[in-house]
């Protein structure tokens, strides 16, 4: 700590005039929008002043950085920023339209995400969440153009699908009429080869994560889930499991149980002992791992010449 103090010296005379130095140099030179929006937050949680040139520099920053993620972010900061200055009562119209820029800007080009990499895919899926918070909370004026490019992004022939997932299942806590284009859509990965099936479980990751009371309503998607899972060869689905996790962690325990009973219609089952794992019996497993020691000892002396 006093090395760093030393280094900022040259910065002012107290913490609170160097941290303001460095607040608008980093702003003089940055390129990003979420790094400057992220400057305006810490600035404002501690009592930091900026100049009117030092908001501008941030506005500026704003309206040239082209890149879709770093804009999302920058919306997600400036919310923030705006929920903050409305907690302590004080003018957060500044805040206010740059997160309607930051709006304008990831609506326009949120359709070409849908072929997005697959490093970029959870962050495309937490901006995407972050734009229906906006449009449900505050920016209404902004709800039928989003709705519009997500329906723009779900009509693209190339598309990931966990992205394509969350798109349907915003759309759907949107208008629950659109119900039946999601199990349509989920009929037609069923109806594909193995790859397709595949990306079928990544389009219910996206779906539940979005929307997961579209399970709730009656038992269509349980039972193309059941279909999807008993279509699959061992290694298939040793594949998507990670996948199958991920789609119903988001659920809660009311809904899962809701699930289970959902499933135990199915098999004429009794929903407790799905949710219930009977307790292995450790003399059993005991007995097993001698028997692992003994297959891998018969192995080993098999491979020596």
């Amino acid at each position: 700590t006093d090395v760093a103090l030393i280094d900022h010296t040259a910065d002012g005379f107290t913490i609170e005039e160097a941290c303001r130095t460095c607040a608008s140099r980093t702003l003089r030179h940055e390129k990003h929008c979420d790094v400057a929006a992220h400057i305006l937050v810490d600035c404002f949680q501690m009592g930091l002043e900026l100049s009117d040139d030092d908001k501008a520099c941030a506005e500026n920053i704003l309206n040239s950085d082209g890149d879709f993620f770093s804009v999302g972010r920058g919306l997600r900061y400036f919310i923030t920023l705006m929920e903050l200055q409305q907690l302590y009562n004080t003018e957060f119209s500044a805040a206010e339209n740059c997160a309607k820029r930051c709006m304008t800007r990831i609506i326009t080009a949120l359709p070409d995400m849908a072929s997005v990499k697959d490093d970029h895919i959870a962050e495309c899926a937490a901006i995407m969440y972050a734009m229906q918070k906006a449009v449900t909370d505050g920016f209404r004026e902004y709800r039928q153009d989003y709705e519009n490019a997500l329906l723009s992004l779900c009509g693209k022939s190339d598309k990931d699908p966990f992205v394509y997932g969350t798109a349907l299942g915003i759309l759907y806590a949107f208008d629950p009429h659109r119900r039946k284009l999601a199990e349509q859509t989920m009929s037609s990965y069923l109806k594909g080869d193995r790859n397709v099936q595949i990306q079928g479980a990544e389009f219910l990751n996206g779906l539940f994560n979005a929307a997961r009371d579209i399970i709730m309503t009656d038992d269509s998607f349980i039972r193309m889930t059941d279909t999807l899972i008993c279509g699959l060869d061992y290694d298939d689905f040793i594949e998507i499991l990670p996948s199958m996790k991920l789609a119903f962690s988001c659920f809660t325990p009311y809904e899962i149980q809701q699930t289970a009973t959902a499933v135990a219609k199915l098999y004429d089952a009794d929903s407790a002992e799905l949710l219930v794992e009977k307790p292995i019996n450790e003399r059993l497993y005991s007995f097993g791992g001698k028997i692992d020691k003994e297959i891998v000892k018969l192995l080993s002396e098999e491979e020596k010449p």
